[in-house]
């Protein structure tokens, strides 16, 4: 996680989720996480899409996605597994100034792709 101030659990509901989506961290990606203060997590890129820049000497979480991919006519279906990297919302800073903890009332950038 990241070296630093903590932040407290935000007012919606204290789910850890990925910033970038809106998508709640579920199963053992969840009981990770759950050692962090961040509630909001972004990978690499998704911070860089933001304009966002990692604080010196942050450090990652790593998760684990595992999906099923469905069966169709010309092919069967099977389980797929991808690990991947999460950076607390804490660890990111935005023109050398800290990302604070949004708002509840804050325009996350998942409503925006609806």
């Amino acid at each position: 996680m990241c070296k630093g101030g903590t932040m407290k659990n935000y007012v919606n509901d204290g789910q850890k989720r990925n910033y970038f989506t809106g998508r709640e961290y579920t199963g053992r990606n969840a009981a990770i996480l759950s050692a962090s203060d961040d509630v909001f997590f972004l990978t690499f890129v998704q911070g860089k899409e933001l304009g966002y820049h990692l604080t010196a000497g942050s450090q990652g979480v790593h998760l684990l996605l595992v999906d099923r991919r469905e069966k169709t006519e010309t092919e069967d279906g099977y389980f797929y597994k991808r690990g991947f990297v999460v950076f607390g919302l804490s660890c990111w800073t935005k023109n050398g100034n800290a990302i604070s903890e949004p708002a509840p009332d804050a325009a996350f950038p998942w409503a925006e792709k609806s």
